[in-house]
């Protein structure tokens, strides 16, 4: 009897530990998922370094060369083919820029809550316990009469 039950015991906190360990809240899964999100992140800041860098580089040939100037004047349809780009004495730079990027968040994925596991493990205890006991339980065989004796041959 009562490896009976240390055995279903057993069973309900180790299926609740491998419940846990695996789809739970800080399980394998949810870190899975955690780690994917911070990979997209690494990627997306790599990206906007980048664009900054180049939009940097672009930035201060717009402020040096007139020539670069007039061409991306005349891109945007600001300057006509006839007209003379005059440089102006340039304005103090901005501290913080108006589109930084796009933002990346963080949700933490589905996980099996706390009590669903705990409920699953108790049922798989009360699973072991039912068949352990129904294992043990006595057998009678009732094809005998009641004085009938059995003689060893």
């Amino acid at each position: 009897m009562k490896r009976t039950i240390l055995a279903a015991a057993l069973a309900s906190v180790s299926s609740y530990c491998v419940l846990m360990a695996t789809m739970g809240p800080s399980g394998l899964a949810a870190t899975a998922h955690a780690r994917a999100a911070m990979d997209d992140m690494k990627r997306n800041l790599q990206l906007l370094g980048d664009l900054n860098e180049e939009y940097g580089a672009r930035w201060d040939r717009l402020r040096t060369s007139a020539e670069t100037v007039a061409l991306e004047g005349r891109s945007m349809g600001y300057i006509g083919e006839d007209e003379v780009v005059v440089r102006l004495p340039s304005m103090p730079a901005r501290t913080a820029p108006d589109a930084p990027g796009t933002r990346l968040g963080y949700a933490p994925p589905a996980s099996l809550p706390e009590s669903t596991a705990k409920s699953m493990a108790a049922l798989l205890g009360l699973g072991v316990l039912a068949a352990g006991l129904a294992r043990r339980a006595p057998f009678r065989r009732q094809d005998r009469t009641p004085g009938e004796r059995t003689t060893a041959s």
